[in-house]
């Protein structure tokens, strides 16, 4: 099955309004999930860092991925009242949505320095409760007026009300020798608190099915030790007395999370401290008598929550996903893709593209990335590069740890990677390039230049006449190039290696990256915003000006005005030859470090955590206008499915009026019109199109007159 990715160009992500770029691993993405919550078995949100929230109709097959704001490094909590009404807290921040997440409105309010809404529980629409590291807000008209109460000293961990006026809150504070937690009631909707329980342990989650039976999942912590265990109370008098099940207690570990689907059924996420990328489900049916194992090894969870007796939802780490049909007896990972480092990303054409990264892993692709293969390597340790001539010929560059020293090799295939050859090398190599199949050169560590003209099978050391660290080579020709490195080292050679020449760069700046259109326009990037320019092969050098103080570790041109630099956060693209950038953030929230492009429409990024991005547009998002707040549930709110084949579904919402839909392709030609009937105003309408005469690739969908569009993505069967 194909995967389905769908990509909100016109949400009120910066990013995405900004920069086109998809992601093609992890799917659907790879930031951490902090929050999840369905409102059936087919509708639910997560959300996630760097103000993710995602939103899936057909049960997690498909997500529509939103970024609220680039500048929210967290979202914690998400919560549902009904299939329209929501709302999530984060970092300094608190959104509401009124048409089932498809926009969101932040609540000026809660925009108060150095808070963190971890908590957000709502009853129905008018009542509602959230906490932050100290507080509890209270809401009792649906959030136009909030009232504060209680100020504590300890952080709120977990928050849980049974009715209006009936609730609880964990609280939990450490001295880093010891902590002092509470379990605290409301009996007047959170006017006021009494303490129910002190304790000296780590408490995390709270859950009542009903005003009398409740439970509190955490753990214990001994300082000498640096141990922590698990631990499991219980109440059945509304919490006036609370009592440690001790068969589920003291395991090496804690419980992090618990949930009840009725008063008889129930599942903790259990932590166990010497697995920290796995957690194990516990699962109760008599009211917490006794719990069972019934699934070891899942992801690490963050948050879980099930829907009926059978389907529940669990998220985690680096976007991973996983729902269980079965009570939670099996879980099925439902996000797909490799976590591991990526280091190095290439492509030889518009479809066909490799990378490589930590842990020996090589992924593959044959079709522009929407479904990446990972292909088991006998090597192990860090690929660091990767280069192709052709389907056939390539070159992965290996650096290990063996010995208590670093080992350098070159694998070598001409199968396209099917199989390796290992060809060792003794100097520290850190960039390479071949001109064809036989012809290549390689640098490194202190000064370090390497040839090959036999495809890598035999290296020949070379004179640099200098001792930085070599960080990049290009070649235009067999015998046309350039290197640069540390403190402002720039080399070029006219006959194919045999001899460097020394360039004045005028700065003692680390260079990264150097890239040639022709013979005679190129371009250096390098640490703190460093930007070069040269007219002439690179005899003379010009600094370009620029408001940009990150490193830059990649600058690629395809022709004289248009360019891309890549940080380890932060995509800039140039129009005019690098006098002027335009940066944007990336959904990453973990560094980027290889960016490959094609031509002015096809790039892709790589990065760690198993990043790959891709764009079709050149990084610049078809659109027109940017909608306002008030103009966003006018457009088209969902595509499907999407990648599609013959067809395509469009849920749109109506305006009293007619509305036109236009397809255009990545030229901004008009590819295919339909004309709709009177569309009453709030009401969603499903519109199917037949595109059977559309050729594979990447369009847009709009509507007439409305700002924004929505990437589609045709694919043959």
């Amino acid at each position: 099955m194909k995967k389905l990715i769908i990509f909100f160009l016109f949400s009120i992500s910066a990013f995405a309004q900004e920069q086109g770029w998809q992601w093609q691993n992890p799917w659907p993405q790879g930031n951490n999930l902090n929050d999840v919550f369905f409102i059936n078995t087919d509708t639910g949100w997560a959300v996630g860092d760097l103000g993710l929230v995602m939103k899936t109709t057909d049960a997690g097959i498909s997500w529509n991925i939103q970024l609220l704001d680039s500048n929210i490094y967290w979202l914690y909590s998400i919560y549902f009242i009904n299939d329209q009404i929501g709302w999530n807290g984060g970092n300094e921040c608190v959104y509401k949505t009124t048409d089932g997440g498809f926009s969101w409105v932040r609540q000026p309010y809660f925009d108060r320095e150095y808070e963190e809404y971890h908590k957000v529980f709502f009853l129905d629409e008018k009542h509602g409760w959230i906490s932050d590291i100290g507080a509890v807000y209270r809401t009792t008209d649906g959030g136009n007026n909030w009232e504060i109460h209680g100020t504590y000293k300890n952080d709120i961990t977990s928050l849980f009300f049974i009715d209006t006026l009936t609730g609880w809150v964990l609280t939990t504070h450490s001295n880093f020798i010891s902590y002092e937690s509470n379990i605290l009631i409301t009996t007047d909707g959170g006017i006021s608190w009494e303490s129910q329980l002190n304790t000296t342990d780590i408490l995390n989650s709270i859950f009542f099915t009903d005003s009398q039976n409740g439970w509190v999942v955490g753990g214990t912590w001994d300082y000498k030790s640096n141990s922590r265990n698990s631990i499991l109370y219980y109440t059945t008098d509304g919490g006036n007395t609370w009592t440690v099940n001790n068969e589920m207690s003291g395991k090496s570990g804690s419980y992090n999370n618990l949930f009840f689907i009725d008063e008889n059924i129930g599942w903790i996420i259990y932590k166990n401290r010497y697995y920290l990328d796995e957690c194990d489900i516990y699962k109760t049916t008599n009211k917490g008598l006794d719990w069972n194992l019934v699934q070891d090894s899942v992801i690490n969870g963050s948050s879980f929550q099930f829907v009926d007796q059978n389907i529940g939802y669990i998220v985690g780490l680096f976007g991973d996903i996983c729902k269980t049909s079965d009570g939670g007896n099996s879980w099925l990972d439902i996000s797909k893709g490799t976590r591991e480092n990526l280091s190095s990303i290439f492509f030889i054409d518009s479809i066909n593209g490799w990378v490589v990264g930590d842990n020996s892993t090589f992924l593959l692709t044959n079709n522009g990335g929407f479904d990446w293969n990972e292909q088991k390597m006998e090597y192990y340790g860090l690929l660091q590069s990767v280069f192709f001539i052709n389907k056939d010929f390539g070159w992965i560059l290996v650096k290990d740890y063996n010995n208590y020293n670093y080992y350098y090799a070159f694998l070598k295939t001409n199968n396209g990677g099917s199989d390796w050859k290992e060809i060792s090398v003794k100097p520290s190599i850190t960039s390479f390039v071949f001109i064809d199949s036989l012809f290549g050169i390689a640098v490194g560590e202190k000064g370090a230049i390497i040839k090959t003209s036999d495809g890598g099978l035999n290296w020949i050391e070379q004179e640099s006449g200098a001792l930085n660290n070599l960080n990049d080579i290009k070649l235009f020709d067999s015998n046309t190039g350039w290197i640069v490195g540390d403190s402002g080292i720039i080399l070029t050679t006219s006959n194919g290696g045999n001899d460097w020449i020394k360039r004045i760069s005028n700065t003692n700046g680390n260079l990264n990256s150097v890239c040639f259109i022709d013979k005679n326009n190129g371009w250096i990037c390098g640490a703190d915003g460093l930007i070069l320019k040269t007219v002439d092969g690179g005899e003379n050098w010009v600094l370009q000006n620029t408001d940009i103080t990150n490193n830059l570790n990649v600058i690629i041109f395809k022709n004289e005005n248009l360019g891309w630099l890549l940080s380890s956060s932060i995509i800039y693209i140039t129009n005019d030859g690098g006098k002027t950038w335009s940066g944007t953030h990336s959904p990453n929230m973990y560094g980027l470090n290889s960016m490959v492009v094609i031509d002015t429409n096809n790039a892709w990024v790589a990065g760690s955590r198993g990043t790959i991005l891709h764009t079709s547009n050149g990084g610049i998002t078809w659109v027109e206008d940017t909608p306002k707040q008030n103009e966003i549930s006018k457009l088209v709110i969902n595509a499907y499915p999407n990648p599609f084949y013959d067809f395509i579904t469009l849920d749109i919402i109506g305006n009293d009026k007619p509305e036109t839909i236009i397809i255009y392709d990545l030229f901004g030609r008009t590819v295919l019109t339909k004309q709709t009937e009177f569309l009453e105003t709030g009401k969603s309408y499903d519109l199917r199109l037949t595109t059977d005469d559309l050729p594979q690739g990447v369009y847009f969908v709009r509507m007439q007159g409305m700002p924004g569009a929505r990437t589609i993505i045709k694919i043959n069967n």
